[in-house]
């Protein structure tokens, strides 16, 4: 059952690449729209190296991601399905680009590209994950413990 749920939730994140992260600071929470691209359930995140999330994982490294699928209105209780997923995120160095996914890396050089040193790459591991899925059942959750 554990496994299934794993390669469950590998696919659904490998199936998106936009997640909103949540980010905590002493201002209070933040939730922002980020690219990523996961490596199993290992999540990187493309952020802007100035902007507030890249400041608030870099001094509170505990964050949620959350990736979802849009239904329509009318549908929306049928077909919704999304993850939600928590971790902790550290900063990596140029150094560290090549462990990351190919998909990754070339979102980043062509970031690169206009804006020179104005990315950062974030590597988010996973705590808990939940696995929202309402094709089975208005509530239907499962958990994932990493």
């Amino acid at each position: 059952m554990l496994d299934q749920l794993k390669a469950s939730a590998i696919e659904y994140l490998s199936a998106h690449h936009v997640c909103i992260l949540a980010t905590l600071s002493a201002e209070g929470p933040w939730a922002a729209p980020v690219d990523y691209e996961n490596d199993g359930l290992t999540v990187y995140l493309l952020l802007p190296r100035t902007g507030d999330e890249t400041f608030h994982v870099e001094t509170n490294p505990a964050v949620t991601l959350s990736v979802f699928d849009l239904a329509e209105e009318d549908q929306r209780q049928r077909l919704s399905r999304g993850l939600q997923y928590r971790g902790i995120a550290r900063a990596l160095t140029e150094e560290d680009l090549a462990q990351t996914p190919p998909g990754l890396r070339k979102l980043y050089a062509t970031r690169e590209r206009t804006a020179p040193g104005g990315w950062a790459i974030v590597r988010v591991t996973p705590r808990r994950l939940y696995l929202t899925d309402y094709r089975h059942g208005y509530g239907q959750r499962e958990t994932l413990d990493v």
